[in-house]
């Protein structure tokens, strides 16, 4: 029988049940991260992981890979791991493999962000962002955000079909969670 790589593995995972029932974006995130986890080399192989037969990943080797992927940022090599590990989980499970070498890697933790804008920052950045036609969607969106607690993401899909004037209402469907919720639209974002 011939050895399986992690080529194999992540072929493995995108036939599972587990892989088909995620939502497409996810899939797509998953996708790049298990990319980026096939194309890394590291330091001491010239080899691709992906190319290497995965039961010769050692916990040694997914702690080194951990550390290219952190160059590139911490909480994309985050991502990366967890996407690793959710790889050899299933192929534990479905018995390819013995052990999982990412699960031993501990995570670094991102530097907590700490810039808090004012009152006053917010006012700046609007009436800049109004002061010029070709800034006012940036700032209708940032202004919407701001005064709704929501993902700039979900802001800037939104559809005149969501919007309720009269009512001065924001029907929007939160992406991360996919909840449907009514906003009030203030008089000044009216």
């Amino acid at each position: 029988m011939r050895k399986k790589t992690l080529n194999n593995l992540v072929k493995d995972y995108y036939l599972s049940f587990e892989y088909k029932s995620l939502r497409e974006e996810t899939k797509e995130k998953y996708q790049y991260f298990l990319h980026v986890l096939l194309e890394t080399k590291l330091v001491d192989n010239a080899s691709k992981l992906g190319d290497t037969t995965c039961t010769m990943i050692t916990s040694l080797m997914a702690k080194q890979a951990y550390n290219v992927w952190c160059d590139r940022g911490i909480h994309f090599a985050n991502h990366i791991m967890s996407v690793a590990r959710i790889v050899f989980h299933h192929a534990m499970e479905m018995e390819q493999v013995k052990s999982n070498p990412f699960s031993n890697v501990k995570r670094r933790t991102p530097e907590q962000r700490k810039v808090v804008w004012t009152k006053q920052d917010v006012k700046d950045f609007l009436d800049t962002a109004y002061s010029e036609f070709k800034y006012r969607n940036v700032g209708l969106i940032a202004q919407m955000a701001y005064e709704w607690c929501q993902r700039l993401g979900d802001m800037r899909v939104l559809k005149w079909s969501d919007v309720d004037l009269d009512m001065q209402k924001m029907h929007i469907e939160q992406s991360k969670r996919r909840a449907e919720v009514f906003l009030p639209i203030s008089d000044e974002l009216t």
